[in-house]
């Protein structure tokens, strides 16, 4: 029997599309997906951008670690039975690369490694969302290449 798959991509919360999200998990809903691909930068990580060094950025990285984490759970309650893969992309990158020469400016963060910070829900209790974190830029699923990037 054939998988269905749902491929969800480029959310940069905070700034999500809240609209065309909504759009996007009503056809995904309608697939009965088997797997749900979050093919990267379902984060955006903006006050540690090199991009984004502007006072309008006022939130924390564990402000949009938060949000994402709530949005990671309404995922789950919508699709309890799908295998989700989260591809870790650039932004998600941002963190890692960011800590190597600015440990200072992270304090308050539950933990150093991104997928690490998943493991919390807001208010720091301990949960499992039970999605995987991948970290091959570039992923063979059955019958397609899947790749985050512009390249």
């Amino acid at each position: 029997m054939a998988e269905t798959h749902v491929i969800l991509a480029d959310h940069h919360w905070p700034y999500a599309d809240t609209k065309a999200l909504s759009v996007a998990h009503k056809v995904a809903k309608a697939a009965k997906p088997d797997v749900i691909w979050l093919l990267g930068d379902i984060i955006d990580f903006a006050p540690i951008s090199r991009f984004r060094d502007s006072e309008r950025y006022e939130h924390t990285v564990q402000d949009e670690i938060d949000e994402c984490v709530a949005y990671l759970q309404r995922l789950r309650r919508e699709f309890p039975t799908a295998y989700i893969k989260y591809v870790i992309a650039n932004h998600e990158r941002r963190l890692k690369y960011f800590m190597w020469g600015n440990a200072a400016k992270l304090k308050g963060l539950r933990a150093t490694r991104f997928e690490h910070q998943f493991r919390f829900d807001c208010k720091d209790r301990p949960i499992d969302l039970g999605i995987d974190f991948v970290h091959n830029k570039r992923l063979l699923a059955p019958g397609f290449v899947l790749k985050h990037g512009s390249r």
